[in-house]
C-alpha cells in the first residue's frame, strides 16, 4: 500500500471582510460627500432667493413712497379724496403680492420695474434670457387665481455686454486694458406687463393666512 504524504504547505485563505469593509467605507464616504454637495447648492440657492426677494422689496418700497409723496405733496380736497380712496383699495400686504410674482418668474427672469396704479393694476417690466420664458410667465400670470387677467403689451430684445447688465443691478465699467477686446453680445428679451390684481381675494387669503395660486 502506498501511503501519499503531502510535505507542501496549505496556503492560508485570507479573510476578505477588510476589503469589504474599505469597500463600505469608500461608499459611505461618497454618498456624505454627495449629501454636502446637494446641501450646499441648496442653501447657495436659498441665499440667491433671499436676495432676489430684498431686492424686488425694495423696488416695491420705491413704488409706494412714489405714490404717497404724490399725495402728499398736493393738499386740494379732492385728491385727499383720491388718497383716501386709493388707500382703501390697495391697503393690502404688498409682502404677499410680492412673494407671489417672484414665485411665477422663471429662474432667469428679473424685475427691472414697477408702476402700481389707482384702480389696483400693476405694469411691470421683466427682463428675460429667452422670449420663450416671457411666453411662459404670461402663462403663469393668467392661470394665477388672484390676477384677474394680464396681458404683455411689448416685447422688446436689448444687446447686453459682458460689461453691462439690465437686471437692476449698478452697471460695472469694463478694465480699461481690455477695452480693445471684443466684448460677447448677450441678447436678452424685456417683456412689459399689465396686471390687474383681484383685490378683493388677496384680501381674503391674507386675512386666512391662505397662500392662493
Amino acid at each position: 500500500m502506498l501511503v501519499e504524504i503531502n510535505l507542501l504547505q496549505e496556503k492560508e485563505t485570507r479573510s476578505r471582510a477588510p476589503y469589504y469593509m474599505m469597500l463600505v467605507l469608500l461608499l459611505i464616504t461618497i454618498l456624505i460627500s454627495i449629501f454636502l454637495l446637494v446641501h450646499a447648492h441648496v442653501i447657495n440657492t436659498n441665499i440667491k432667493t433671499v436676495q432676489r426677494q430684498i431686492n424686488e422689496t425694495k423696488k416695491f418700497s420705491q413704488v409706494l413712497q412714489q405714490k404717497l409723496s404724490h399725495y402728499e405733496n398736493n393738499s386740494s380736497s379732492e385728491t385727499l379724496a383720491s388718497a383716501v380712496q386709493w388707500a382703501e383699495k390697495t391697503l393690502i400686504n404688498m409682502v404677499w403680492i410680492l412673494k407671489h410674482l417672484i414665485a411665477l418668474l422663471p429662474e432667469r427672469g428679473f424685475y427691472q420695474s414697477f408702476t402700481l396704479n389707482d384702480d389696483g393694476s400693476l405694469e411691470v417690466k421683466v427682463q428675460f434670457d429667452t422670449s420663450n420664458d416671457a411666453a411662459y410667465y404670461l402663462s403663469r400670470l393668467t392661470a394665477a387665481k388672484w390676477i384677474k387677467y394680464a396681458s404683455i403689451t411689448s416685447i422688446t430684445t436689448a444687446e447686453l455686454t459682458d460689461a453691462t447688465s439690465l437686471n437692476g443691478e449698478n452697471s460695472t465699467v469694463a478694465n480699461e486694458q481690455d477695452a480693445d477686446k471684443k466684448e460677447n453680445v448677450l441678447p436678452r428679451y424685456i417683456g412689459d406687463y399689465k396686471i390687474q390684481l383681484d383685490l378683493e381675494y388677496i384680501k381674503e387669503k391674507v386675512k386666512k393666512g391662505g397662500d392662493g395660486s
